[in-house]
C-alpha cells in the first residue's frame, strides 16, 4: 500500500497478524511437571518502507505475545517455550509485560538502509540472510531457515549485517559481515556467484563463528529437474580438531501441475556414528543436528486451488528414525493463509526421532515431542 508519491520519493507500508497455538506431547517422565503443553500466541508487525531514488529504508516493528504454561519456565525444562529473541549485535527491543504464563515482546524485526543502482547494493541494518541455493536444509542459510525439526513459535529472527554487493553482466561480488551479541558470533563472508541461463554457481570464504570457511554451491535446471548441492568446509586445517565439512544436495521436480517432489539430504561430518553417542545438547552451532547424515523427502500437492499438501519423512539415516511432516496450507483469501502442522515422531526407543531417545538410570527419559501446529497470517 503506497500512502504519498512525489518527486521520486514513496513510502509503502503492509501490516500483518500471525496468530499461532502450538501443541506438544513432549514424551518424557520425570524431567518436567508437564507431559503435554500447548501455547497461543500472536505477531502483530508492520513492513514500512521509504524509497527515493536510489536510497531505501525498511522497518518493521513487530509486537510479539505468547501464553501457556511453556512461558516463563527454564530453558532446561523440556516444555520451555519463548517468543523472545536471541540476543543481537543492536537492542532494539524490550519487554512490554510477563507473568507466569505470558510474556509480552516489542521489537524492531527489521531496521536497515539500503543504496541500490542497476549493479551495486549497500546495505546495513537488520534484515533477512539469503544464502546458499537448498530449500529447506541450511548448509549455508543457518540464520533465517528453520530447520524442519523446529518445536517452537514460528518466528524467525533476522541478524545485524552490512553488505556491499556489485554485480556485472552474469557474475556478482558481495562482501557480508553479520555482528552478533559476543565477538565469537562474528561472521565475516566474501563471495563470487556466476547467474548463468540455467545454472548457477556461488562460492563462499571467510571467518564463521571464529573458524576460517570455504564453500561452493550450484543449481541448475536438466530435463525438468532442479539439482542444487552445497559445501562448506571449516577449520584452520585438517589436522584441527575443530576442523569440519559438511554437504548438502537436492532435487527437485514438478510431475504434474498440481503435484510436485523435492529431496534433500545433509551430511554433517562432525555427527556422531552411533546413537550411544547422542547428547543432549546439539553436538555445536555448525551441527545442530546429533547423526551424520539425514534425508527429507517431500510431496506437494495441490488438490484445489486455493489447499496445498505438503507431506514426508525427514530421515536419520544412522538409526533409521524419522520425524513424519504434514503440512496443510489454506489460502483463506489473496491475503490470508491458514496452515495446520503436525510431526510426528517414528522411531525405535534411544533413536534420534523417538518417544524414549534418552533413558536415565533413575528411570526418566526424553523424546522428540509430537508436535501440532495451527497458524494464521493475515495482511492488511
Amino acid at each position: 500500500m503506497i500512502f504519498c508519491s512525489a518527486a521520486n520519493a514513496e513510502f509503502d507500508h503492509r501490516a500483518d497478524v500471525l496468530l499461532f497455538i502450538n501443541h506438544r506431547e513432549l514424551n518424557q517422565d520425570g524431567l518436567s511437571e508437564y507431559d503435554a503443553v500447548t501455547d497461543a500466541g500472536f505477531g502483530l508487525g508492520d513492513d514500512l518502507s521509504f524509497t527515493y531514488r536510489a536510497l531505501r529504508l525498511e522497518a518493521r516493528p513487530e509486537l510479539r505475545g505468547e501464553y501457556g504454561y511453556g512461558v516463563g519456565l527454564p530453558v532446561t525444562d523440556p516444555a520451555f517455550s519463548t517468543i523472545r529473541s536471541p540476543d543481537r549485535a543492536l537492542d532494539l527491543g524490550f519487554e512490554v509485560g510477563s507473568g507466569d504464563k505470558y510474556e509480552l515482546y516489542f521489537e524492531f524485526e527489521k531496521l536497515f538502509f539500503s543504496i541500490q543502482t542497476n549493479s551495486l547494493e549497500i546495505a546495513a541494518g537488520r534484515r533477512p540472510i539469503g544464502l546458499g541455493v537448498l530449500k529447506y536444509l541450511p548448509v549455508w542459510n543457518k540464520f533465517t531457515v528453520l530447520l524442519p525439526t523446529h518445536t517452537g513459535p514460528p518466528f524467525i529472527y533476522n541478524p545485524d549485517n552490512a553488505i556491499i554487493r556489485y554485480q556485472f553482466r552474469s557474475m556478482a561480488l558481495s562482501a557480508m559481515d553479520i555482528e552478533g551479541a559476543h565477538p565469537e558470533d562474528a561472521v565475516r563472508l566474501g563471495q563470487i556467484n556466476f547467474y548463468g541461463d540455467s545454472l548457477e554457481l556461488q562460492s563462499l570464504f571467510g571467518e564463521w563463528w571464529q573458524y576460517t570457511v570455504a564453500g561452493l554451491a550450484a543449481s541448475t535446471d536438466l530435463a525438468g529437474l532442479t539439482l542444487r548441492a552445497e559445501t562448506l568446509w571449516f577449520g584452520l586445517d585438517p589436522y584441527d580438531e575443530q576442523y569440519g565439512f559438511q554437504g548438502g544436495y537436492g532435487l527437485e521436480y514438478a510431475s504434474s501441475e498440481n503435484v510436485s517432489w523435492l529431496i534433500e539430504g545433509l551430511h554433517l561430518d562432525r555427527g556422531v556414528d552411533h546413537p550411544d553417542f547422542y547428547k543432549l545438547q546439539a553436538p555445536s552451532r555448525f551441527s545442530p543436528l546429533r547423526a551424520e547424515d539425514y534425508l527429507l523427502g517431500l510431496m506437494e500437492y495441490r488438490f484445489l486451488p486455493e489447499w496445498k499438501w505438503l507431506t514426508g519423512p525427514f530421515v536419520n539415516l544412522l538409526d533409521g528414525s524419522l520425524l513424519y511432516l504434514n503440512d496443510l496450507r489454506w489460502s483463506v483469501t489473496d491475503d490470508s493463509e491458514f496452515t495446520a502442522q503436525i510431526k510426528t515422531p517414528i522411531g525405535e526407543e534411544r533413536t534420534e526421532f523417538s518417544s524414549k531417545t534418552f533413558v536415565f538410570p533413575d528411570g526418566s527419559y526424553l523424546g522428540y515431542p509430537y508436535i501440532f501446529n495451527l497458524i494464521l497470517r493475515t495482511y492488511f
